[in-house]
């Protein structure tokens, strides 16, 4: 996981790789269940934007260790990236700070 995208690798014979933009990315989500707490791991659901499905589409990715720090990180990756964003449309000339908006009335 970077900045910019989440690489999903998997495949035991056969190797898979996916990348997944960060800018896709809606909501990342923990889930457990008895058996993922007594081994220490947990599943994290990454919901992505889709044209096909209103509420989006989710992506599973099971066995993660330290599932809570994966998830903090995740996050952290995401809010940055919103806030970019959001200072890019508010501030769609690169050349103007972002303090120095003018208001028109």
């Amino acid at each position: 996981m970077d900045e910019d995208e989440i690489t999903i690798s998997s495949g035991w014979w056969t190797e898979s790789v996916r990348h997944i933009p960060l800018s896709s990315v809606i909501a990342f989500e923990i889930r457990w269940d008895w058996l993922d707490r007594w081994l220490e791991i947990g599943t994290l659901e990454i919901q992505i934007t889709s044209r096909h499905h209103i509420n989006g589409s989710r992506i599973r990715l099971t066995g993660v260790a330290d599932v809570e720090t994966v998830a903090q990180m995740a996050n952290h990756y995401l809010q940055r990236m919103q806030s970019k964003r959001l200072v890019d449309w508010i501030v769609p000339d690169r050349h103007q700070e972002p303090g120095m908006l003018s208001h028109r009335y």
